[in-house]
């Protein structure tokens, strides 16, 4: 075990240790460990598990997983407690996906960076109305109409140096070599929406030069190492709903760039405070099928969103009811298409559990949706040991 891995272990020991010595037994029981089990609901993951063991092994295959979500996957707080727990245990294949959040606006995970020589000439969010850039897969897309333009991208995790770099980006791109050190390397075109880069070395940043005066769309970069392992790429973007990714042109056929063999859904918060729970099971149906289609050897989870609060009154906040028929809307279809479903809603302690995480400092006071940090660490965990249980046998 790596020194990093060791310090990572002792962070989820020490926030454990926090919370329980900061909260009495009695205050934290309302956390429903021993409903945090995923329903299987009659799928069968004895493939990823043999996949998950090789992928530990000397010299063994990747082991990829993609988490699509919404704001509370974005940060990547949450799903970094599930992918280290991971790459702790079956070895660290590389950091994955990297998107260009801050570039387009939004808030963007802190263990990477991505930079610019000059401004794009147009940038899309998934949650715009109109999208002035060609969309992809990440819900990111910023357009570069004039050459030349440098791109640096730079992982700051101490476990981050990569080989490959897999360019995500529309069709044609003008993304055509890539800088490392004094090298530079010609890219080979892996998909319409791809270009892979093999670096002579292993490192923690490369330059990507876009040359081309036609327009390309930037949409985000993977990157790995040599090694065999875990990679946890994620897909959070603010205000996503099942029909928002819906929307994305080829969204199936675009996350097949990443291999995933597990890919993991969380959403339905947003369609609870847009009023849309109503036309989830159709949304969550195409959703599916989309990256069945794609992905046609992959395995799917998907996970409830936990109680959260609207404004009621001008200083006052209610719980949001429509949650509950999210959450059920998610549950009923696992149900109906024999597809797992990690039940957060329940886990967290079901109806009432809101209050509880804003009394003990979880969840956020300024809004009563998004939780803090150690709130995200928290459900991060709890995923972790429900997949643990299920893939570790």
């Amino acid at each position: 075990m790596t020194i990093a891995m060791k310090l990572r272990l002792l962070m989820m020991a020490a926030l454990l240790s926090m919370l329980v010595t900061t909260m009495k037994a009695q205050e934290i029981d309302f956390i429903r460990t021993d409903l945090n089990h995923i329903e299987m609901n009659g799928d069968d993951w004895s493939s990823l598990r043999v996949a998950l063991h090789q992928a530990a092994q000397p010299h063994g295959n990747k082991f990829s997983v993609l988490h699509i979500g919404d704001s509370h996957v974005q940060p990547d707080i949450f799903s970094a407690q599930v992918r280290n727990r991971l790459q702790d245990q079956f070895g660290n294949g590389g950091r994955g996906l990297l998107v260009p959040l801050r570039l387009a606006g939004t808030n963007q995970p802190s263990d990477y960076s991505i930079s610019c020589s000059s401004a794009c000439s147009a940038r899309a969010r998934l949650l715009m109305s109109t999208w002035r850039a060609q969309m992809g897969f990440t819900g990111i897309a910023l357009r570069y109409d004039h050459g030349p333009v440098t791109i640096e991208v730079r992982t700051d995790s101490d476990e981050g140096a990569f080989r490959q770099v897999t360019l995500l980006h529309s069709r044609g791109t003008g993304f055509d070599k890539l800088c490392v050190g004094s090298d530079t390397i010609e890219g080979q075109a892996t998909s319409p929406w791809s270009t892979q880069f093999t670096l002579p070395y292993a490192t923690d940043s490369v330059r990507l030069s876009h040359i081309s005066c036609g327009g390309s769309d930037f949409w985000g970069v993977a990157v790995s190492n040599t090694m065999g392992g875990v990679i946890y790429n994620t897909v959070g973007n603010n205000g996503a709903t099942y029909s928002m990714y819906n929307k994305i042109a080829d969204f199936g056929e675009q996350t097949a760039v990443l291999s995933p063999q597990l890919i993991i859904i969380s959403l339905g918060t947003n369609e609870a405070f847009m009023g849309r729970t109503g036309s989830m099971e159709a949304n969550i149906h195409k959703l599916v099928e989309s990256l069945r289609r794609a992905n046609p050897m992959a395995k799917l989870l998907l996970t409830t969103p936990m109680e959260s609060q609207r404004r009621a009154a001008r200083s006052g906040y209610a719980i949001n009811g429509a949650v509950k028929a999210a959450r059920q809307a998610i549950i009923d279809y696992g149900r109906s298409h024999g597809l797992p479903v990690w039940d957060l809603y329940a886990i967290a302690g079901g109806e009432g559990a809101s209050r509880q995480w804003l009394n003990l400092k979880l969840m956020n006071t300024r809004d009563h949706i998004h939780c803090l940090e150690s709130g995200y660490q928290l459900q991060g965990m709890l995923l972790a040991d429900a997949l643990m249980e299920q893939l570790a046998q």
